[in-house]
């Protein structure tokens, strides 16, 4: 008993001379250095950066918005086909074809009916537009460039109407009789649409609903109320008289306009045309192979040149170029960033990450989130603002 209450004894002693000693030299090597995390940002380190604007092309076509007007520089018109009784979603009543095929079949009255979701302008500025009948094919692959060889013809509106949310636009009886007429004479192959554009007075841009590129015919109903919508009233003299609903059946709208030039020190983001911007960091002084911890880019808003619409586009989208030549897009992650003020910020951590890990840094392409709908104009401080202006980046990191 006494020889085990030694032994304890003799342990305490050693422990309590071994807390005495310089922690480093019984456990050296077992504690981890402490992470150092460093901080650099392109203003207050003064990284070299670059930014542009640019004209971009996109297809407009299944939008879910077909946008009308002009405004600001801008100018918006859209093409609408309706193909009534399209044989591969519906089946024409027999007593509609056969009247059509014994040229008995009138047309009474015929409207298309929108309904507004956008407005691009003061609500009390001027609207107007005329719809013309299209004489050449088109498709989905509809964009901007494709203005210069669409042919067109007389204005078919014979009347307009409108409440605050709905547009009525009464149309020639002949043409949708002559629509009809084409799901059963194979000879009528001239069904090619509207081409509604806006007036030379107008001065706002409004957006109609539209069925984002599926057949309407197979929504459900709740869902597609307010899509473009033709109704005709037909009758057959002193037989029947019948109404035909048709949603759209194929759609495209185009934005024109240029980049703005009055201050050379903005880059901007203009929804459907669109333009879009690239930027650039010189990041060459972070440590190859270190630990991002956080990235964040930050812009500073020029709200005088900025114009929203009635939904304000409040986010835009940062990609990483694979080729900047090119205009290939890194097809890995979307970073999005929002509006607080007059400040867009958001995280880019792992784009970061990439280019340090051994990514070639060609620099981001920036674009309005909402650009296939939207005609806003966001003016964003570039490379040439002043220096407390330009755009930022702030990166946490630490060498590995």
């Amino acid at each position: 008993m006494k020889t085990v209450k030694f032994f304890f004894l003799l342990l305490i002693v050693i422990l309590l001379y071994a807390c005495d000693e310089d922690p480093s030299s019984v456990g050296d090597g077992l504690t981890p250095p402490k992470l150092e995390i460093k901080k650099i940002d392109s203003i207050t380190d003064s990284l070299a950066q670059t930014s542009v604007s640019f004209l971009d092309t996109v297809r407009l076509s299944g939008a879910s918005r077909l946008l009308l007007g002009k405004h600001a520089g801008l100018e918006a018109s859209f093409l609408i086909k309706f193909y009534p009784y399209d044989p591969n979603l519906e089946v024409m009543p027999d007593s509609i074809e056969s009247a059509l095929e014994a040229d008995s079949l009138i047309v009474i009255d015929a409207w298309i009916e929108f309904s507004t979701d956008y407005t691009f302008g003061e609500n009390s500025n001027t609207f107007d537009f005329s719809a013309y009948r299209i004489t050449n094919p088109w498709s989905t692959g509809f964009m901007r460039d494709s203005l210069s060889v669409l042919s067109y013809a007389e204005d078919v509106i014979l009347n307009k109407s409108h409440t605050d949310s709905t547009y009525l636009v009464t149309i020639d009886n002949n043409l949708t009789l002559r629509w009809l007429k084409s799901r059963i004479d194979t000879t009528i192959r001239d069904n090619f649409g509207l081409y509604f554009k806006s007036s030379t007075n107008s001065d706002k841009i409004l957006g109609f609903e539209s069925c984002i590129g599926i057949p309407a015919y197979i929504i459900d109903p709740d869902l597609n109320k307010n899509f473009p919508t033709l109704k005709m009233i037909v009758e057959k003299p002193g037989v029947f008289q019948d109404t035909i609903v048709v949603k759209n059946a194929l759609d495209a709208h185009v934005v024109t306009g240029n980049i703005p030039a009055t201050i050379p020190e903005n880059i901007y983001l203009i929804g459907g045309i669109p333009v879009r911007s690239n930027l650039q960091f010189d990041l060459s002084n972070l440590p190859k192979y270190s630990g991002i911890h956080k990235a964040t880019l930050e812009f500073t808003v020029d709200t005088i040149a900025t114009k929203n619409g009635s939904i304000a586009s409040n986010y835009i989208y940062v990609e990483a170029y694979e080729s900047i030549s090119l205009n290939k897009i890194l097809s890995i992650e979307t970073f999005k960033l929002s509006r607080s003020g007059n400040k867009f910020t958001g995280d880019i951590t792992s784009l970061v990450q990439r280019w340090v890990n051994g990514l070639s840094n060609q620099g981001m392409r920036l674009s309005l989130y909402d650009e296939y709908i939207s005609a806003a104009i966001i003016a964003l401080k570039g490379s040439n603002a002043a220096e407390n202006l330009r755009p930022k980046i702030t990166i946490f990191y630490s060498i590995k």
